[in-house]
Formats: structure tokens, sequence, C-alpha cells
């Protein structure tokens, strides 16, 4: 990739978003990103061309550098209005079944994976940009900072509270669990999309959280209780018993 390309999409992930100053350039920039959003989905970043993006916006070629720089800044601000959408899927999931962290976890894992499924083809789009340049890298890496700072502070928090091991930096934690979730969502859902099953894949991914920071499943629990009842649960009467 271009030293030029390279410089342009540093500043896309970098950049304010500035709104239009009339509702007529206010229409027309939400086409352009209409636009690109449905090309980006389709064809890929790579593949996506700014006359790809004006023609289909119906737009003249010279119009979309009047609200945009570069394809790597419409794609900069693409991105930040998709995980927008991510946290609000996240935030208006149901609420958790129980006030454990374990049902948050959970709760979270399953807006996260949610969200994911509602806009594969574009975290698709984004996977393969982050490959092409560290600037467009860095588009992706700015789509986790928040993510990744208020999970560190809520297991800095459970540690004071003496949930969480003392011996967990809660940095990497973060950062790693993150990770898992994040790639098992990309595999699960863009690659293997066939076989994904939202509940099962939730499941797994909390009891593998929870264990990873040492505090218990609530479905764990509620499975060793209900093993203990069937293990100490008296024979009926009448059942048949083998001869010893």
């Amino acid at each position: 990739m271009s030293n030029q390309t390279e410089r342009r999409a540093r500043q896309a992930a970098s950049q304010p978003i500035a709104p239009p100053v009339t509702a007529r350039g206010a229409r027309t920039r939400a086409a352009l990103k209409r636009s690109g959003r449905n090309l980006f989905e389709k064809h890929g970043f790579q593949d996506t061309s700014v006359n790809q993006i004006s023609t289909r916006a119906r737009v003249a070629h010279g119009t979309f550098y009047t609200y945009f720089d570069s394809k790597e800044q419409i794609f900069g601000e693409i991105i930040h209005d998709l995980f927008m959408e991510f946290n609000r899927v996240m935030t208006e999931q149901p609420p958790a079944e129980g006030a454990s962290l374990s049902h948050r976890i959970e709760r979270a894992n399953r807006g996260y994976l949610t969200a994911y499924c509602d806009n594969a083809r574009l975290m698709a789009a984004l996977e393969q940009a982050a490959t092409l340049s560290t600037g467009l890298a860095e588009i992706r890496r700015a789509t986790r900072v928040g993510w990744i700072v208020r999970n560190t502070a809520a297991i800095a928090r459970w540690q004071e509270r003496g949930d969480v091991d003392e011996h967990i930096d809660p940095r990497y934690a973060a950062e790693i669990l993150g990770c898992m979730v994040d790639r098992t969502a990309y595999v699960s859902i863009v690659l293997e999309a066939s076989s994904f099953d939202l509940e099962e894949t939730s499941r797994q991914l909390t009891r593998l959280y929870c264990n990873a920071i040492g505090i218990t499943y609530f479905r764990d629990v509620t499975s060793m209780r209900d093993g203990l009842a069937y293990a100490t649960k008296p024979p009926q009467r009448g059942a048949s018993r083998r001869a010893t």
C-alpha cells in the first residue's frame, strides 16, 4: 500500500467527524455513507472505489471529496457508526437473569455476538482492511479501545471486592479475553456461519471467561445442583434393581 494511502488511513483513525452545515449536505453525506457501507459489505475495502461509492449514491465523483478526503476516511466513519450500533444492541439486550457477575458477563457476550451477527459482512470487511496497512489496522484497534478500558476497570473493581484472583493483571485479562470473544465471533459467524449457535456460543464463551478470572458461572452451579439431586434421589418404588 502506498505511503499516501497509509497516511490517509492513519488520519481516518484519529480525525474527528465534522457534520455538514446544511440539511442538503447532511443528506448527501448520509447517502455516500450508505453507499459506502453497502459496497464495503459486498466487495470489501480493497475492491471498493470512490467512483463506485459516488455512482451508487448518485452524486458526481468530485462531490465525494466535498465531504470526505479519502476512501479511508469514509470507511473510518462507517466503522465508527458500526460500533455505536454495537453499543446500542448490547445496551438493549434483555436484563440479565440474575445479579451475579457471570450473569452480566453472559449478557454482554450474547449482546456482542448478536451485534456481530447483524453486521457480519461489514465486520469481515473491517478484518480484511486491517491486514492491508498499519494505518487501516489503527482503525481496527480504535474499535477495541473503549471496551478494553471499561473491562480493565471492571476487572480491577472485582479484584478490590475480592471476587477475582489478585494475581490476574486486569489489563492483560481484558485484552486476552476480549480477543477470545472477538476472534470467536469472527470465526463462528463469518467463516462458519452455517454451524453457529448463538446461545451455545454465548454460554461456552462465558464459561471460559469466568474460569479464566476465577469466578463461578451460574449455569454450572445449577448443573451441579441438578446432578447432586439426581445422584441422591431415592429409587422409585417398584424399580428393578441389579442383583449383586
